[in-house]
Parts: structure tokens; C-alpha cells; sequence
């Protein structure tokens, strides 16, 4: 047995202190520990602090600053794919050609990032906007991964986000610990900075991880129970994004023209690749009464031929990943028999490990027990016969879960009719409910998500939009309430304002008395010494589009917001007063020589 090296955080290996331990159990064995580890949930606070210490440098990096230490991760995970593989094997027990492929599939993820999925993230500007959409990093994302695929589902999550600047606290499943340390330490011989924490785990270590504060996102794969539970402690947490991958109980739907063999192949595929433990496997095939009895025929014979043994051969599956859930599955094929399902095949067991051949069982459309309620993972499968298509949709909408669903038709109509009326997130045509493209947005509704699919879409859960808008200096948005009270309120302004009407009346022998933003008023007493000024000053001004008038006591002068508005009406003072300058020369005449009386424009 493998001694665990403890937690990695801050770009050291840490061991706990306690005595909690998890260990690792390889299910093709009568009970064969892999690799056991020292466990704290107390550690959840260090490697979240360590990870917040870590994320201001690493999002000031360029892109491509990152995507270059991604390949060198890319390069370090080369060398480390048949050791990855054999551990996954060993530990959760998939047929080491499917561990290889999860292996392979780590170096493959960073180019399909980079691909695929930034340009999702790229800043963008509407048309007609001074400004732009940007993507900014959440911060600490925590990762909490699955049994299944122990290695590719993390994966999936930590490339987003170290590629678009966040840094990641990993929590892996407790059946995997060997499998995780093995994939950090790959990260450690890559040289990046401490962007990527480790904590080994069971439930306690998950639920220390989701109650730290100063966690800015959780990207979690696993059951409906637990998503739900992370769900209802978050709930006072707005500030934490969660991003759900959960089960699903997913249907095949097999029309009357369909190419029978063609569906044969999906479905078989579809209920026990990976020995049933897929979150998008073939729960229940829905076939049409036409073909029933054909395909039935077909499906059972394929299904007993389909071999599990040891998954480090050429076996079709291997193992269950545990006893425990070898127990669960047959305790939920127990409630469908014991609510009216009929046995077709039955899982046979064997010894020595959590052995479990493929189980097919015939239930009704309106079948209703946990067997057709719960997510039931492993290799089985539920049989019903519908009259059609609209039959077919009926059942698949009475499941709570929403992840998948294939139709085999050679209509194209058919298979609109099934997008439109189901409410799921993946959608096959004449393929199996698995293998779902990665360069395409995965993930469900119901039970099976929260809107926030992984795959191609991954980079939007990493970060959030953030709306920049601009505008060149000086330049004023121009509401006139706002911008009186501005000029009202500044003394400065204010004074400015008064010396340049002043400044355009002093050669005229004109003293207004001047209020900022509001008027210009001289006295009648002013103007009209002998001569009466004031009318012919008051048709100058309105000739200037000035807007002006005549009281009693004084002439008014309204005065435009603003330095601005102040030059405008001063170059307007000045031409008007000399424009009547001819009335009363001795007046004006007097006070300057006459060209100091020659009006100017305002600097």
C-alpha cells in the first residue's frame, strides 16, 4: 500500500498531524488497499489562504503567460500517462484502455481551452458604445471531484480556470487519493507558481472546503444528494459562483425506423460502458411496441455476451468501484422487482472484488419506485415498451434529472420533436446517451445541474462579465441640472464668470452686477445718462440671440452655464455696447482711445 505524501499547499507537501485517514481499495481485489492518507479538514483554511496569497500574481499574467505554463504542465503529464492510467485502474477499477484515454485526455484539455473555449472570454464592444465587455477571474475556485472519472472531471475544471486567471483548492474523491497526488505532482515537476492546492479527503474535508470564506467559486461533479447539500449551504453565500454537475437518469428512445443495429450498439453502450458508472449512461430504453420484441431479443443476447473481468486485460468491463455501490445497485434493482419489474437478465456477481455482470430489467411505463425514481449507477438497465414517440417523451419528462437523452429514428422530425419537449442538456441523435463532446457546453437541468455547463462553456463559470465604458477627457455628459449645480457650487467658476462679463463692459463705462449661472443685469441708471442706451442696447443683444429684456430699473441679460457660456455672453456684451457706441460718442469716446473700444473674441 501506497503512503500518501499529505496535502499540497503553497507549493509544499503537507502532512496532517491527526490520525484520519482515508485509503483507496482496488475493487478488482477481495479488498486490496492502494494508497492510504493522512486527512484535516483544517487544512481547507491553509490551502484557501494559500490560494487567495497566490491569485493576484497569476491573474496579472498575460493569456498567453499562462497557457505557457499550462504546456509546461502539458509536458510534465506526458511521461505520467500509463502511471495516471494504471492508478486510476487500481483505484475505481475502469478497464485500463478507458484509464488511458482519461490520462491522455488531461494533455489534450489545455489545447481545447485554449481553442475552444477563451474566445468565449475575449473582450468584446457593442456597436455604438465607447467601451467594452471584459471577463474577470473569480479568484479561489474550489474543485471537488468524482470517483468516476477521478482525473479528467477535476481536469476539466482547473484548466478553465488557472487559463483564464483563478487559482484552485482541489478536493478529489476519497476512493481516489493515489490518483489525485499522482496528477498534483505533475503540476509540482511543471514549475508554476502555487496556483494549485491540494486537499485529501472525504465529506468532512468537502464540507470544510465549501464553509471557508474567502472562496470565490466551486465547481463540483458528483451526486444530486451532495450538489443539493452544497447547494443549501451556499445559500447565504451569493458571493460564491457554483457550478453543479450532477446525476442524471437518462433515456433511448428506439422508434420503429430505426436502424436496429445501429440503436443495438448505442444503447449497449450507453447502459454498461464503464461498467454503468457514467453520469451520462443509459438508464431506460424506451422502445417502440412495433420493434419491441425484435430489439428486446437482440439487447438481451448482446447484453450476456458483453464480458467483465480483469480491467488491466481486454475485458469489457471491469468492476464496480465498490462493494458498496455493487450493495446500492441491487438494492434499487430490488425495489423495481419488488414494484413490478420483471427480471430479464440478472447481475451476476463473483468473488474477489465488486464484480458485477450486466442486469436488464422490463418495467411499465408508469413503473414508479426508486428504481425509476433514483439515479441508479452501475450495469443495468430498465426496458419499456411505448405505443410512440409522444409515449416515449411522456416517461423521459417524468424524470426530476435532466442530462441526456438519444433517439434512434431516421427522422429528422423526430428528433426536433424530442429537442423541443424534453428538458435536458445533451441531446443525441442515432448515438449513445455517453461520450459527450467536450468542445460543445455539457451539463443538465434538474436534478442533473444548475445552468452552468461544463465543457466548452466552462470558462463562463471561471469568470464573471464586468460592463467598461469611457469617455475622453473633458468630455461632459451634459445633463443641465447636474451641470448648474456644479457651476453654482464651485466659488472658483463662479469668479471666473463675473471677471470675464466684467472684463467685455468695463471700456463701455458698464458695471453689471453679475450672478453665475444665472444673469447679467446693469442698471437703467447706467445706460441711460442723456442718452437713452438701454432700448438700443436690448435690440443689439436679442439681434445676437441674447436672451434679454427690460425692467423697470434694470436691463437682464440671461447667462448660459458654465466658462463657456460666460465668453459667449461677454463677446455678445462687447458687440452690442459697441455696435451703439454712434449714440453717445462723447460718452464712450472718453474714457479710451478708440481702438481700445474695438471689440474682440474672448481667449
Amino acid at each position: 500500500m501506497d503512503q500518501a505524501r499529505g496535502d499540497f499547499i503553497d507549493n509544499t507537501w503537507v502532512r496532517p498531524a491527526g490520525t484520519a485517514v482515508i485509503r483507496s481499495v482496488n475493487p478488482a481485489t477481495d479488498g486490496e488497499a492502494v494508497a492510504e492518507a493522512h486527512v484535516d479538514p483544517d487544512h481547507a483554511a491553509l490551502a484557501v489562504a494559500a490560494a487567495r496569497r497566490a491569485a493576484p500574481a497569476w491573474a496579472a499574467l498575460s493569456v498567453d503567460e499562462r497557457l505557457a505554463a499550462l504546456r509546461r504542465l502539458a509536458r510534465e503529464l506526458g511521461p505520467r500517462t500509463e502511471s495516471l492510467a494504471r492508478a486510476i485502474t487500481r483505484e475505481m477499477g475502469k478497464p485500463i484502455r478507458e484509464s488511458r484515454a482519461e490520462a491522455q485526455s488531461l494533455i489534450d484539455r489545455i489545447d481545447q481551452v485554449a481553442e475552444h473555449q477563451l474566445p468565449q472570454v475575449r473582450p468584446w464592444s457593442p456597436p455604438g458604445v465607447d467601451g467594452e465587455c471584459r471577463y474577470h477571474p473569480l479568484g479561489v475556485i474550489g474543485v471537488i471531484g468524482p470517483f468516476n472519472f477521478p482525473l479528467h472531471l477535476v481536469h476539466a475544471h482547473v484548466v478553465p480556470a488557472l487559463v483564464t486567471g483563478n487559482t484552485v483548492v482541489i478536493k478529489p474523491s476519497e476512493r481516489t487519493p493515489l490518483s489525485a497526488q499522482s496528477y498534483v505532482e505533475a503540476f509540482e515537476a511543471a514549475g508554476l507558481p502555487p496556483v494549485v492546492q491540494l486537499l485529501q479527503g472525504g465529506a468532512d474535508v468537502g464540507r470544510a472546503l465549501v464553509a471557508t470564506p474567502g472562496l470565490d467559486g466551486l465547481a463540483f461533479t458528483g451526486s444530486w444528494r451532495v450538489g443539493h447539500a452544497i447547494q443549501r449551504a451556499l445559500v447565504d453565500r451569493p458571493e460564491v459562483l457554483a457550478a453543479l454537475e450532477m446525476g442524471g437518469q437518462n433515456a433511448a428512445i428506439v422508434l420503429a425506423d430505426a436502424d436496429l443495429d445501429q440503436a443495438l450498439e448505442g444503447v449497449l453502450l450507453g447502459a454498461y460502458l464503464s461498467a454503468g458508472q457514467r453520469c451520462t449512461r443509459t438508464c431506460r430504453v424506451l422502445v417502440e411496441r412495433r420493434v419491441a420484441d425484435a430489439f428486446l431479443a437482440r439487447l438481451t443476447a448482446g447484453a450476456r455476451e458483453l464480458t467483465f473481468g480483469d480491467p488491466l486485460g481486454d475485458a469489457f468491463m471491469g468492476p464496480m468501484a465498490s462493494l458498496a455501490d455493487r450493495a446500492q445497485l441491487d438494492a434499487l434493482c430490488a425495489a423495481g422487482v419488488e414494484a413490478g419489474a420483471e427480471v430479464i437478465l440478472p447481475g451476476l456477481h463473483r468473488a474477489g472484488g465488486a464484480w458485477r455482470g450486466p442486469s436488464l430489467h422490463r418495467v411499465a411505463a408508469d413503473h414508479d419506485s426508486d428504481y425509476t425514481r433514483e439515479e441508479a449507477f452501475g450495469p443495468d438497465l430498465a426496458v419499456t415498451v411505448v405505443d410512440d414517440l409522444e409515449q416515449a417523451i411522456e416517461v423521459v419528462r417524468q424524470s426530476p434529472y435532466g442530462l441526456s437523452v438519444s433517439v434512434f429514428t431516421a427522422r429528422r422530425a423526430a428528433l426536433e420533436k424530442v429537442y423541443r419537449d424534453t428538458r435536458v442538456g445533451c441531446v443525441n441523435w442515432n448515438r449513445s446517451t455517453n461520450r459527450a463532446s467536450g468542445a460543445m457546453p455539457f451539463g443538465g437541468v434538474g436534478r442533473s445541474g444548475n445552468f452552468r455547463p461544463a465543457g466548452s462553456d466552462a470558462v463562463r463559470y471561471t469568470t464573471y462579465p464586468v460592463q467598461l465604458q469611457w469617455a475622453g477627457p473633458g468630455v461632459l455628459e451634459g445633463d443641465p441640472h447636474v451641470r448648474a449645480a456644479i457651476h453654482r457650487s464651485d466659488p472658483v467658476l463662479a469668479l471666473e464668470v463675473v471677471h470675464r462679463v466684467e472684463e467685455a463692459c468695463e471700456p463701455y463705462g458698464v458695471f453689471p452686477a453679475v450672478a453665475p449661472n444665472d444673469s447679467v443685469r446693469i442698471p437703467l441708471a447706467q445706460l441711460d445718462r442723456g442718452v437713452d442706451l438701454a432700448r438700443p442696447l436690448l435690440d443689439a443683444l436679442r439681434e445676437r440671440k441674447v436672451d434679454a429684456d427690460l425692467g423697470e430699473r434694470e436691463l437682464h441679460a440671461r447667462l448660459p452655464a458654465g466658462v463657456a457660456g460666460a465668453r459667449w455672453l461677454a463677446g455678445e456684451l462687447a458687440a452690442a455696447l459697441h455696435a451703439i457706441r454712434h449714440l453717445h460718442p462723447a460718452r464712450f469716446l472718453g474714457r479710451r482711445p478708440p481702438v481700445a473700444h474695438e471689440p474682440t473674441t474672448l481667449p
